[in-house]
Protein backbone atom coordinates (compact mmCIF):
# COMPACT_ATOMS: atom_id res chain seq x y z
CA UNK A 1 0.00 0.00 0.00
CA UNK A 2 1.41 3.31 -0.95
CA UNK A 3 0.39 6.50 1.46
CA UNK A 4 0.01 9.68 -0.34
CA UNK A 5 1.71 12.39 -0.67
CA UNK A 6 -0.89 14.74 1.60
CA UNK A 7 -0.79 11.80 4.12
CA UNK A 8 3.30 11.68 4.08
CA UNK A 9 3.77 14.90 4.79
CA UNK A 10 1.40 14.81 7.47
CA UNK A 11 3.17 11.81 9.33
CA UNK A 12 6.50 14.11 8.66
CA UNK A 13 5.03 16.94 10.61
CA UNK A 14 3.69 14.37 13.19
CA UNK A 15 7.71 13.07 13.45
CA UNK A 16 9.04 16.39 13.53
CA UNK A 17 6.79 18.03 16.12
CA UNK A 18 7.52 14.91 18.23
CA UNK A 19 11.13 15.19 17.52
CA UNK A 20 10.95 18.69 18.30
CA UNK A 21 8.90 18.23 21.66
CA UNK A 22 11.52 15.64 22.28
CA UNK A 23 14.75 18.51 22.17
CA UNK A 24 12.79 21.16 23.74
CA UNK A 25 12.23 18.66 27.03
CA UNK A 26 8.07 19.20 26.39
CA UNK A 27 6.95 15.85 28.55
CA UNK A 28 4.78 13.28 25.92
CA UNK A 29 1.57 12.94 26.96
CA UNK A 30 0.60 10.65 24.66
CA UNK A 31 1.43 8.05 27.03
CA UNK A 32 -0.91 9.25 29.83
CA UNK A 33 -3.60 6.68 30.34
CA UNK A 34 -6.83 8.68 31.22
CA UNK A 35 -6.17 10.51 27.52
CA UNK A 36 -6.24 7.49 25.53
CA UNK A 37 -9.30 6.81 23.79
CA UNK A 38 -12.38 5.17 25.98
CA UNK A 39 -11.23 6.23 28.96
CA UNK A 40 -12.81 9.01 29.78
CA UNK A 41 -14.37 9.02 33.49
CA UNK A 42 -16.12 10.87 36.03
CA UNK A 43 -13.17 10.82 38.22
CA UNK A 44 -9.69 9.73 36.77
CA UNK A 45 -5.69 9.88 37.75
CA UNK A 46 -3.20 8.00 35.95
CA UNK A 47 -0.16 9.96 37.95
CA UNK A 48 1.56 10.66 34.54
CA UNK A 49 0.86 14.56 34.38
CA UNK A 50 2.88 17.06 35.97
CA UNK A 51 0.89 18.23 38.34
CA UNK A 52 -0.03 14.76 39.32
CA UNK A 53 -1.41 15.38 42.98
CA UNK A 54 -3.00 18.68 42.11
CA UNK A 55 -6.80 17.10 42.73
CA UNK A 56 -5.41 15.36 45.96
CA UNK A 57 -5.02 16.23 49.04
CA UNK A 58 -1.75 15.09 50.87
CA UNK A 59 -3.02 12.78 54.21
CA UNK A 60 0.32 11.95 55.65
CA UNK A 61 0.15 12.17 59.64
CA UNK A 62 3.74 11.17 60.44
CA UNK A 63 5.51 11.65 57.63
CA UNK A 64 8.86 10.32 59.79
CA UNK A 65 7.50 6.81 59.39
CA UNK A 66 4.83 6.99 56.35
CA UNK A 67 5.18 8.72 53.05
CA UNK A 68 3.73 8.57 49.76
CA UNK A 69 5.86 9.45 46.40
CA UNK A 70 5.23 9.59 42.58
CA UNK A 71 7.51 6.90 41.53
CA UNK A 72 8.69 4.90 37.56
CA UNK A 73 5.56 2.55 37.24
CA UNK A 74 5.45 -0.47 35.60
CA UNK A 75 2.64 -0.97 34.77
CA UNK A 76 1.49 1.67 32.55
CA UNK A 77 4.44 4.05 32.65
CA UNK A 78 5.87 7.00 33.29
CA UNK A 79 4.52 7.22 36.87
CA UNK A 80 2.49 5.64 39.84
CA UNK A 81 2.04 6.63 43.69
CA UNK A 82 4.30 4.80 45.84
CA UNK A 83 2.54 4.16 49.79
CA UNK A 84 4.92 2.92 52.33
CA UNK A 85 5.19 2.73 55.97
CA UNK A 86 8.12 1.50 58.30
CA UNK A 87 6.83 -0.95 61.07
CA UNK A 88 4.51 -0.37 63.73
CA UNK A 89 4.81 -1.63 66.96
CA UNK A 90 0.79 -3.22 68.40
CA UNK A 91 -0.15 0.38 69.63
CA UNK A 92 0.93 2.40 66.77
CA UNK A 93 -0.97 3.20 64.05
CA UNK A 94 -0.22 5.63 60.61
CA UNK A 95 -1.91 6.69 57.75
CA UNK A 96 -0.17 8.39 54.64
CA UNK A 97 -1.78 8.48 51.03
CA UNK A 98 -3.96 10.99 48.92
CA UNK A 99 -7.61 12.24 49.58
CA UNK A 100 -9.31 13.51 46.78
CA UNK A 101 -12.76 15.60 47.28
CA UNK A 102 -15.26 15.55 44.32
CA UNK A 103 -17.27 18.53 44.67
CA UNK A 104 -20.77 18.16 42.64
CA UNK A 105 -23.22 16.07 43.76
CA UNK A 106 -23.50 12.41 42.44
CA UNK A 107 -26.07 10.00 41.63
CA UNK A 108 -25.21 6.50 43.85
CA UNK A 109 -27.72 4.53 41.63
CA UNK A 110 -24.37 2.20 40.26
CA UNK A 111 -20.92 3.21 40.98
CA UNK A 112 -18.26 1.72 39.06
CA UNK A 113 -14.56 1.89 40.64
CA UNK A 114 -11.41 0.74 39.16
CA UNK A 115 -7.41 1.35 39.91
CA UNK A 116 -4.31 -0.90 39.55
CA UNK A 117 -2.58 -1.57 42.69
CA UNK A 118 0.80 -3.39 43.53
CA UNK A 119 2.29 -4.81 46.64
CA UNK A 120 5.62 -4.27 46.49
CA UNK A 121 6.04 -5.24 50.01
CA UNK A 122 2.75 -6.76 52.82
CA UNK A 123 4.38 -8.10 56.26
CA UNK A 124 1.34 -8.55 58.26
CA UNK A 125 1.53 -9.74 61.78
CA UNK A 126 -0.63 -11.28 64.73
CA UNK A 127 0.09 -10.66 68.40
CA UNK A 128 -2.23 -12.02 70.82
CA UNK A 129 -5.41 -11.13 69.98
CA UNK A 130 -3.85 -7.80 68.04
CA UNK A 131 -2.86 -8.24 64.51
CA UNK A 132 -1.98 -6.03 61.17
CA UNK A 133 -5.21 -3.93 59.75
CA UNK A 134 -3.66 -1.98 56.30
CA UNK A 135 -6.92 0.21 54.89
CA UNK A 136 -6.06 1.39 51.30
CA UNK A 137 -8.75 2.33 49.85
CA UNK A 138 -11.80 4.47 50.80
CA UNK A 139 -15.08 5.61 48.78
CA UNK A 140 -17.04 8.02 50.82
CA UNK A 141 -20.13 9.44 50.02
CA UNK A 142 -21.55 11.70 52.70
CA UNK A 143 -23.50 8.95 55.30
CA UNK A 144 -22.15 5.95 52.91
CA UNK A 145 -18.78 4.85 52.69
CA UNK A 146 -17.10 1.38 51.28
CA UNK A 147 -13.24 0.29 51.43
CA UNK A 148 -10.74 -2.10 51.07
CA UNK A 149 -8.18 -3.55 53.54
CA UNK A 150 -5.91 -6.67 54.44
CA UNK A 151 -5.24 -8.36 57.82
CA UNK A 152 -3.53 -11.63 58.40
CA UNK A 153 -6.92 -13.15 57.09
CA UNK A 154 -6.87 -11.70 53.97
CA UNK A 155 -8.41 -8.70 51.64
CA UNK A 156 -11.83 -7.63 53.08
CA UNK A 157 -14.39 -5.21 52.45
CA UNK A 158 -15.89 -2.78 54.85
CA UNK A 159 -19.03 -0.71 54.70
CA UNK A 160 -19.75 2.04 57.48
CA UNK A 161 -23.62 3.24 57.35
CA UNK A 162 -25.49 5.79 58.29
CA UNK A 163 -23.84 8.26 60.68
CA UNK A 164 -20.76 5.76 61.44
CA UNK A 165 -19.46 7.41 58.09
CA UNK A 166 -17.23 10.27 59.28
CA UNK A 167 -15.28 12.96 56.35
CA UNK A 168 -12.05 10.77 55.15
CA UNK A 169 -9.36 11.63 57.16
CA UNK A 170 -10.82 13.51 59.91
CA UNK A 171 -11.33 10.06 61.83
CA UNK A 172 -7.83 10.34 63.30
CA UNK A 173 -5.19 7.42 62.08
CA UNK A 174 -7.43 5.05 61.39
CA UNK A 175 -8.75 6.87 58.62
CA UNK A 176 -12.39 5.19 59.07
CA UNK A 177 -11.36 1.67 58.13
CA UNK A 178 -11.56 0.72 61.98
CA UNK A 179 -14.45 -2.13 61.92
CA UNK A 180 -16.57 -3.27 64.73
CA UNK A 181 -18.23 -0.17 65.67
CA UNK A 182 -22.30 0.13 65.51
CA UNK A 183 -23.29 0.55 61.81
CA UNK A 184 -20.01 -1.40 60.12
CA UNK A 185 -20.06 -4.11 58.10
CA UNK A 186 -16.41 -5.80 57.83
CA UNK A 187 -16.10 -9.45 56.19
CA UNK A 188 -12.74 -10.92 54.53
CA UNK A 189 -13.53 -11.57 50.80
CA UNK A 190 -10.73 -14.00 49.53
CA UNK A 191 -7.39 -15.37 52.00
CA UNK A 192 -3.93 -13.38 51.15
CA UNK A 193 -3.24 -14.37 47.74
CA UNK A 194 -1.66 -11.28 47.05
CA UNK A 195 1.75 -11.85 44.67
CA UNK A 196 4.44 -9.39 45.94
CA UNK A 197 5.78 -7.31 43.25
CA UNK A 198 2.64 -8.28 40.45
CA UNK A 199 -0.05 -5.55 39.54
CA UNK A 200 -3.72 -6.63 40.17
CA UNK A 201 -6.58 -4.90 38.48
CA UNK A 202 -9.30 -4.24 40.84
CA UNK A 203 -12.71 -3.70 40.21
CA UNK A 204 -15.53 -2.59 42.77
CA UNK A 205 -19.24 -1.99 41.78
CA UNK A 206 -21.68 -0.99 43.97
CA UNK A 207 -25.37 -0.90 42.94
CA UNK A 208 -28.27 0.80 44.49
CA UNK A 209 -31.58 -0.60 45.51
CA UNK A 210 -34.68 1.76 45.32
CA UNK A 211 -35.14 1.10 49.34
CA UNK A 212 -31.36 2.58 49.78
CA UNK A 213 -29.56 -1.47 50.14
CA UNK A 214 -27.02 -2.54 47.82
CA UNK A 215 -25.15 -4.83 46.59
CA UNK A 216 -21.46 -4.86 46.03
CA UNK A 217 -19.19 -7.02 43.52
CA UNK A 218 -15.11 -7.05 44.08
CA UNK A 219 -13.21 -8.57 41.42
CA UNK A 220 -9.42 -8.63 41.10
CA UNK A 221 -8.50 -11.28 38.01
CA UNK A 222 -5.22 -11.92 38.70
CA UNK A 223 -5.40 -13.01 42.33
CA UNK A 224 -5.48 -16.70 42.37
CA UNK A 225 -9.02 -18.26 43.62
CA UNK A 226 -12.50 -16.96 43.82
CA UNK A 227 -13.59 -13.89 45.95
CA UNK A 228 -16.64 -14.74 48.56
CA UNK A 229 -19.63 -12.44 47.83
CA UNK A 230 -19.97 -9.17 49.84
CA UNK A 231 -23.06 -9.28 52.16
CA UNK A 232 -25.76 -6.97 51.16
CA UNK A 233 -26.62 -3.11 52.31
CA UNK A 234 -28.91 -3.35 54.37
CA UNK A 235 -32.13 -1.15 53.06
CA UNK A 236 -31.80 2.78 54.16
CA UNK A 237 -28.16 2.91 54.21
CA UNK A 238 -26.94 4.43 50.53
CA UNK A 239 -28.65 7.62 49.21
CA UNK A 240 -29.58 8.29 46.10
CA UNK A 241 -26.98 11.13 45.90
CA UNK A 242 -23.66 11.92 47.26
CA UNK A 243 -20.82 14.31 47.24
CA UNK A 244 -18.13 11.68 47.01
CA UNK A 245 -14.47 11.78 48.40
CA UNK A 246 -12.08 9.12 47.62
CA UNK A 247 -8.99 7.68 49.87
CA UNK A 248 -5.74 5.73 48.20
CA UNK A 249 -3.90 5.47 51.49
CA UNK A 250 -2.14 3.36 53.94
CA UNK A 251 -3.76 3.37 56.79
CA UNK A 252 -2.38 1.13 58.82
CA UNK A 253 -2.90 -0.29 62.82
CA UNK A 254 0.11 -2.08 64.12
CA UNK A 255 2.08 -4.43 64.86
CA UNK A 256 3.00 -4.98 61.58
CA UNK A 257 6.44 -5.22 59.22
CA UNK A 258 6.88 -2.79 56.68
CA UNK A 259 4.05 -1.79 54.21
CA UNK A 260 4.78 -0.62 51.06
CA UNK A 261 2.05 -0.79 48.03
CA UNK A 262 1.68 1.35 44.75
CA UNK A 263 -1.38 2.41 42.75
CA UNK A 264 -2.19 3.19 39.24
CA UNK A 265 -4.98 4.55 37.37
CA UNK A 266 -7.67 5.40 39.25
CA UNK A 267 -10.67 5.66 37.80
CA UNK A 268 -14.67 6.26 39.13
CA UNK A 269 -17.70 6.39 36.91
CA UNK A 270 -21.28 7.18 38.11
CA UNK A 271 -23.84 5.13 35.58
CA UNK A 272 -27.36 4.40 35.02
CA UNK A 273 -28.64 1.29 37.43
Amino acid sequence: MRIGPAVASTLGAVAAVAGCASLLSIPDRSLEWCDRAGNGHAFCEDFDHADAQAQWINASTAPDVANNVIVPSSDTPPNAIDISSAPLEADASVITGLLAADTSSRPLNHVHIEFDMRPVTVSLKTEGDTATGVGFFLFEADTFCLGLGLSPSGLGIIYLLNDECTVVGSAGVDGGFTAGTQGTTSVTLFPNSWIEGSWAHVTIDLKRNPDGSGVVSVSAPKIPGKFRDPPPIPPGSVPAEGTPTLAVAASIAGPSGPIELQFDNIAVDYLPN
